[in-house]
């Protein structure tokens, strides 16, 4: 089966079920949920990083701080 245009139905498919399977460029596919996913993801992961390193950072200048307010 092939065919150049839109794809229409001109065949009625029993009960029993017949797939129907189409190839589509990855053009035509639906990707946009998947890059706002991925960008989602990557952006969250680096702020929990930033944040994390400036807690620690934070602490061990607290630590520093207090050791050489003890000498």
């Amino acid at each position: 089966m092939l065919w150049s245009r839109d794809l229409i139905d001109v065949q009625k498919f029993s009960n029993r079920g017949v797939n129907l399977y189409i190839r589509l460029p990855s053009s035509e596919l639906d990707k946009g949920n998947s890059e706002i996913i991925v960008i989602t993801t990557v952006i969250s992961g680096m702020v929990m990083i930033l944040i994390i390193s400036a807690l620690f950072l934070l602490r061990r200048m607290g630590q520093q701080r207090a050791n050489y307010r003890t000498l």
